[in-house]
């Protein structure tokens, strides 16, 4: 079950730092770097998921179903193993006819097997839930992007995180904090 955050995690965890946040008093080689309509610019994506409210929502929501989940299968788990412990007891101890005894074991391995289809089950709707809610972040900050640049016009706006090519960037091209900030709002006028 844990397995089903770890992707999403490894995303919200491996922040970059590639320089200051505002575009505006970048300073390479003594000259400020502003981009202009037609830039090529950049966005730190696992920075830009660090602060997205409803990335940071939505992996909050799918944490604690992943909690509860493992909490029930816990539970049912340790009830099994309390009535497989008791059973070896009683076998133990002669306090079982044989065909009772076979009675229980068929019994507990049918439990046994419906906890494990239990367990792939919840396991598998996880890990849909996080692929849909990963849908859900990529398409809204796709969304506001194509919003965003019809405004600033950028020829080419890069993601520099994961298996990006992009080594550096000059840090007045970085347009992650305006991202951000532009995506919070529209989230929040969402929730409203």
């Amino acid at each position: 079950l844990i397995a089903a955050l770890t992707t999403l995690l490894a995303i919200s965890c491996n922040s970059s730092s590639t320089g200051t946040n505002n575009p505006t008093t970048s300073v390479h080689d003594g000259e400020i770097l502003t981009p202009t309509e037609g830039s090529t610019v950049f966005v730190r994506m696992d920075s830009l998921l660090n602060q997205y409210d409803m990335f940071l929502d939505l992996r909050a929501e799918l944490e604690e179903k992943v909690k509860r989940a493992q909490s029930d299968l816990e539970t049912k788990g340790r009830a099994f193993e309390r009535d497989v412990t008791d059973f070896q007891d009683k076998v133990n101890k002669g306090l079982l006819t044989r065909s009772e005894s076979q009675k229980r074991a068929d019994e507990l391995a049918r439990r046994e097997q419906q906890l494990r289809e239990q367990q792939q089950k919840t396991s598998m709707e996880l890990e849909d839930e996080q692929i849909v809610m990963l849908n859900r972040v990529s398409q809204n900050i796709d969304e506001y992007i194509k919003t965003y640049n019809q405004e600033k016009n950028y020829s080419l706006i890069i993601n520099t995180s994961g298996n990006s090519t992009v080594l550096w960037g000059n840090p007045g091209l970085d347009i992650t904090t305006d991202l951000v900030t532009g995506l919070n709002d529209a989230y929040a006028k969402a929730l409203k």
